[in-house]
């Protein structure tokens, strides 16, 4: 059964709920295979390790860039730079009204001036961590609302 997916509602039943686990997601009015496929679209930058079609799962390859940690103690204050790497995880599963999508990322981090072979170790995650995983997000809605507005011939 295909279901419409109407974009006057589709965004005031954005609710992002942000958890510990580093989760961004809703539930749509839309078919899982309209979602999933521009999810694929919007994740073509990032790069992608896997994709199933089947269980309506992407993962992203692993992103590496630099990250700052600020500390204050008193009145001190510091910053600490590191070497974050993450992966980001979609996953998309048809309900009887709603198709739930959610991003789950990994994140990773060792000091930037570490050596190559300094293990990667997970930290608390910040705001700017959680920001990557809330962009990708936006990015899929956006995707899906303009293959909705923009159908391909």
């Amino acid at each position: 059964m295909m279901r419409s997916l109407s974009f006057g509602l589709f965004f005031l039943s954005l609710f992002f709920q942000s958890a510990d686990a580093m989760s961004y997601q809703t539930d749509i009015r839309a078919d899982s295979d309209e979602i999933y496929a521009a999810a694929l679209e919007a994740l073509e930058s990032y790069g992608i390790e896997k994709a199933d079609a089947t269980d309506k799962t992407i993962e992203t390859k692993w992103i590496t860039d630099q990250s700052e940690r600020k500390r204050s103690f008193l009145l001190f204050k510091t910053v600490k730079k590191f070497e974050r790497k993450y992966q980001m995880k979609v996953n998309i599963t048809e309900g009887d009204r709603f198709t739930h999508v959610s991003v789950i990322s990994t994140f990773l981090f060792r000091s930037a001036d570490a050596s190559i072979q300094t293990p990667w170790r997970a930290l608390k995650t910040t705001y700017e961590d959680s920001s990557l995983e809330k962009q990708l997000f936006t990015k899929i809605l956006a995707q899906a609302e303009y293959r909705r507005t923009h159908p391909r011939q």
